[in-house]
């Protein structure tokens, strides 16, 4: 397959039509885990596996890191690395591995200001390697960015204020997150 194709099948999968930078409510139970027992949601881990598996191991051994230098190349790393795995965790526990590269991907995607190419509901996904890091500085950094992102995208006259709801959900989740990662980092007995 070739990379604009892969890439373009990665995307789709995530954030299927993605017309005018809505995402589809199926798309959005599936982020949030809210479809996890459902018929659907083994349709779609059977369907990451059918699909993915051979790149999200390429992606956790450092393989396609060429992707990294265009902005949709970068994005779909880092959906292999850090959101595909979540369905396959305990068919391929290796591909957690892959994190350390999605947290690089993301960085280094920071530093070349590929953020300010993608759409709200793409950072949002863009942003994820920070927000589960291990480091708490990465975590907050990742908080940071969200709570911009969703000053921006709440005036009625920003481009995309239509996702303005699916950033506001995506901190929130991500404040929880960082709550009680933080409870078990700093308190480990009570937590």
């Amino acid at each position: 397959m070739l990379q604009s194709s892969a890439v373009d099948s990665i995307h789709q999968f995530w954030f299927g039509t993605h017309c005018n930078g809505t995402l589809p409510l199926e798309k959005v139970r599936l982020w949030f885990g809210e479809e996890r027992k459902s018929a659907e949601s083994n349709d779609a881990f059977a369907y990451v596996e059918h699909h993915f598996l051979v790149q999200i191991k390429r992606a956790s051994s450092g393989g396609l890191a060429e992707w990294q230098h265009d902005v949709r190349g970068s994005l779909a790393l880092i959906l292999l690395l850090e959101q595909f795995p979540r369905f396959l965790s305990q068919r391929l526990p290796c591909a957690h591995d892959g994190r350390r590269y999605a947290l690089r991907y993301c960085k280094q995607g920071l530093l070349a200001d590929l953020d300010n190419r993608l759409s709200p509901t793409e950072l949002c996904c863009f942003y994820s390697p920070l927000l589960n890091s291990h480091n708490i500085i990465d975590r907050q950094r990742g908080i940071s960015l969200l709570e911009q992102l969703l000053t921006h995208t709440r005036s009625q006259d920003h481009p995309h204020h239509e996702q303005h709801d699916l950033v506001r959900r995506s901190l929130f989740a991500a404040i929880e997150r960082n709550a009680i990662a933080s409870k078990v980092i700093l308190n480990p007995v009570t937590a």
